[in-house]
């Protein structure tokens, strides 16, 4: 009996180089897919902080305009003394740590009875689409 050379198997000690290209393509189509996942996981979860810092914020705002003796709103939240009292901390946002947008309508007013901050606009940059979300007092917009 005559043995063909083409269906003997020798034994082997290693992979050859097609299993090696072959798991390595998988792996790095595993990866590739596990982080533009994760990216997109961490996109939504700064997005979800900015909203909710900005809610919080527009919740001590109304705390604010309630408890002020001329029913008016900061004319500044990051450098007012006043409004430090009601939230020691104000949020930053996550990813840049720059203050978020205030904006105390009508422009030029100030917490008096002479010129009350009857309005504002809190706005804050989303990373997805790169759109503004926006907070006043009659909720967002």
């Amino acid at each position: 009996m005559v043995k063909n050379k083409l269906f003997i198997k020798k034994n082997q000690l290693g992979f050859t180089m097609l299993e090696m290209l072959l798991v390595i393509s998988i792996l790095v189509i595993i990866i590739t897919l596990g982080l533009t996942s994760y990216s997109r996981i961490l996109i939504s979860s700064r997005d979800s902080t900015r909203k909710s810092d900005i809610q919080q914020i527009s919740n001590v705002l109304e705390q604010y305009k309630s408890n002020n003796e001329f029913g008016s709103y900061p004319n500044t939240i990051y450098q007012n003394s006043d409004f430090t009292k009601y939230m020691t901390n104000i949020p930053t946002d996550p990813s840049t740590s720059q203050e978020y947008e205030y904006e105390p309508l009508p422009l030029g007013c100030t917490p008096s009875i002479n010129a009350p901050c009857i309005s504002y606009n809190l706005t804050a940059v989303l990373e997805k689409d790169m759109q503004e979300y926006k907070v006043n007092p009659y909720g967002e917009e």
